[in-house]
């Protein structure tokens, strides 16, 4: 596979954050490689995962009509008779060059993005295919900015795309500016497709008004990590995976809190909550784990059947958000601002941090079994009472407005969605553990049973950029480092969502 660079000019990404890295550069005909993923991508560099605040100029969630819907699968089923696509699907050795857009993310330094599964699966996509196909990527810097729009640099991709690979929170932008095609044709006369073949819940993140436009990839359960060493020398025992409450989270915590009082310890924390005082550049706020995930865990679907927020106005939300505030000044949990970054890297190589939250998404966490953290194991996503475990799908494909042959576009997408199975960590389809070990063998047996049951009942986060944007700035930034009540923060929330949606 040979990749093309695309490298974004951004004049406004300047300051710290600048300077925790940049996404991967690509000059074509240069095999990508994958990275190894280290602690500092899972709690700091990651941080910058999480989108922020919104922006005018940014078009609103998509609300097209079931008329326009209609239109827009009979005009891509009209592109699909026009002489543009007459070729159809290529012949065995044809080597047909398929561009494959992507997103590399500037905080992705330790290559844990679409960047290295592309590589990998394009190459066993294209013996699979034999030979058919090329898979040529072209790279599109994501930069850390809740403004950020995918669409808008599609528009300027040289030479354009024939499938795109993304972030789901991206969706929406691409569905507002009709970039994507529809895929409900192209499904109904695939007989090797196989709906039961995915996780319960994960094509539906990929549907919209009524039509599937993408198939996910991979998706990233949320869970904890947990330090076993400091549980012991706290004297406790590892909580139990079933039943990981709020009240079990809590009281594990608060047994491996630190402070002044401990020596070796001052800083210490039970829990790692990390929100980096230094916004981005677009003024959007890092946070890890965001609250929106502690919604999620106690709500489900935050935007609810008819995309209001509703929920957000609950008594629960202002229960869960008010325990989001006492993580940060009442049980401490949030490291003060002048140890952030760096210093909060230090504390945790000193054994010092009980337990953080991770995303799990990329290759092997061989950081989980490796020197000073090898006695650390990963649990769920504590309960709050909502059914199923926070998840995102951080990978999704789909075949872009802009290529000219739809048909070999989706023959493309599936003989490469086949390969990514096999290099995806979680993968969208359905595994085994024994699958599971495959790619990431140094988890435990236990840990890839747990992610096998989590992904059994998943809950998947729906949100787009901007919305993470709106979350993150109003509550997590709000109340951690402006320290306003949680109903304040969830108001401003409520309300900035109802603002974005009305545009």
């Amino acid at each position: 596979m040979h990749t093309k660079s695309k490298q974004i000019e951004d004049p406004d990404h300047v300051g710290p954050r600048a300077a925790t890295g940049s996404g991967p550069v690509i000059s074509r005909r240069r095999l990508l490689t994958a990275g190894t993923a280290g602690i500092a991508a899972a709690m700091l560099a990651a941080c910058g995962e999480e989108e922020s605040a919104p922006d005018t100029r940014l078009p609103a969630p998509p609300t097209a009509s079931h008329e326009t819907v209609q239109a827009r699968a009979v005009a891509a089923t009209v592109t699909e008779a026009t002489p543009q696509d007459t070729r159809g699907i290529p012949a065995p050795g044809a080597m047909r060059s398929v561009n494959v857009a992507f997103t590399a993310p500037t905080w992705s330094v330790w290559g844990f993005g679409i960047e290295p599964m592309l590589l990998s699966a394009g190459l066993a996509a294209s013996a699979a295919s034999e030979r058919r196909y090329a898979y040529e990527g072209n790279t599109i810097t994501d930069h850390f900015k809740s403004d950020y729009s995918l669409s808008a640099q599609l528009d300027s991709l040289p030479g354009g795309a024939d499938l795109l690979m993304f972030h789901a929170h991206d969706l929406p932008d691409l569905l507002a500016s009709e970039q994507l095609l529809p895929l409900d044709e192209h499904l109904q006369s695939d007989a090797g497709f196989d709906r039961d073949a995915f996780w319960p819940g994960t094509l539906e993140t990929g549907f919209h008004e009524g039509v599937q436009y993408t198939l996910p990839v991979a998706v990233a359960p949320w869970s904890i990590v947990f330090n076993r060493d400091l549980a012991k020398e706290s004297g406790i025992e590892m909580p139990e995976r079933e039943g990981f409450d709020q009240a079990a989270f809590l009281q594990a915590g608060l047994a491996m809190q630190g402070g002044p009082s401990i020596e070796g310890r001052e800083h210490g924390l039970g829990f790692l909550l990390q929100v980096d005082p230094r916004p981005g550049p677009g003024g959007d706020y890092a946070s890890w784990p965001p609250a929106y995930v502690f919604l999620q865990a106690a709500l489900g679907d935050l935007r609810g059947a008819n995309g209001t927020f509703e929920a957000l106005r609950s008594a629960e939300a202002l229960e869960i958000t008010q325990f989001f505030h006492d993580m940060a000044h009442t049980y401490k949990f949030a490291p003060k601002p002048e140890r952030s970054g760096d210093r909060v890297w230090i504390t945790y190589t000193e054994g010092s941090i009980g337990m953080f939250g991770e995303s799990l998404q990329g290759p092997g966490y061989g950081w989980l079994r490796s020197g000073p953290f090898a006695n650390q194991v990963l649990l769920p996503f504590p309960s709050f009472g909502a059914v199923g475990n926070p998840a995102d799908v951080w990978t999704m494909i789909g075949i872009s407005a802009q290529t000219v042959e739809p048909k070999m576009a989706y023959d493309a997408l599936r003989a490469l969605e086949r390969q990514l199975r096999n290099v995806a960590f979680v993968p969208a389809a359905k595994s085994t553990p024994e699958q599971l070990r495959a790619i990431a063998p140094a988890l435990l047996d236990e840990e890839l049973q747990m992610i096998v049951d989590l992904m059994a009942s998943a809950s998947y986060v729906r949100l787009s950029r901007q919305e993470r944007g709106v979350l993150t700035n109003a509550i997590d930034a709000g109340i951690v480092l402006e320290g306003i009540s949680a109903q304040e923060a969830l108001l401003a929330a409520a309300t900035n969502l109802q603002i974005l949606a009305d545009r």
